[in-house]
């Protein structure tokens, strides 16, 4: 049965049993053809089979913080900003100096989530939505926005919640 620990193989991936794998510290995944692992070192690409992968050291930047997938070309988010997988490697689709702690697709724009604030990349000009500080983002049929928090050592305190929508 699906999801059943009594009757389902677990397959455990680390460094420790295959050196390919660049980092156990994991940040972010996206699906293709393949599983995509983002890790602090890079990514990994991990055939359907689970049997054959192949390491990006590196490719962009060195954490890869969000994935997103557009028209089955998939979008990296790292420190260094957005790269594009081009078949072989990564290609710099925008240079940040922000560390992106997220990545969206919304309504054929790119929105980062980082520290500064929520950025909107059209693929010609960058626009700043908003300064307060941007932890995470979901894109559906609106685009929601978690905010982080002025003050690290209060931590039930922030921005709250804010959602980008040409619907509501």
């Amino acid at each position: 049965t699906d999801l059943n620990p009594n009757d389902d193989e677990i397959f455990h991936f680390s460094q420790s049993t295959n050196p390919q794998i660049l980092s156990d510290n994991i940040l972010s995944f996206a699906v293709t053809d393949y599983f995509w692992i983002g890790t602090k070192l890079g990514i990994i690409r991990l055939n359907r089979d689970l049997a054959t992968l192949t390491s990006y050291r590196r490719p962009f930047g060195d954490s890869v913080q969000a994935m997103v997938v557009i028209n089955d070309t998939l979008f990296i988010a790292t420190e260094a900003g957005i790269g594009k997988f081009n078949g072989v490697g990564f290609d710099t689709v925008l240079n940040l100096r922000s560390p992106v702690q997220d990545l969206a697709f919304y309504n054929g724009n790119f929105y980062l989530a980082t520290n500064k604030g929520l950025i909107r990349y059209d693929r010609q000009t960058i626009d700043t939505i908003w300064s307060e500080p941007t932890q995470t983002l979901l894109a559906d049929s609106i685009l929601v926005c978690g905010m982080g928090g002025a003050n690290p050592a209060k931590a039930d305190w922030g921005y709250g919640m804010r959602i980008i929508s040409d619907t509501i």
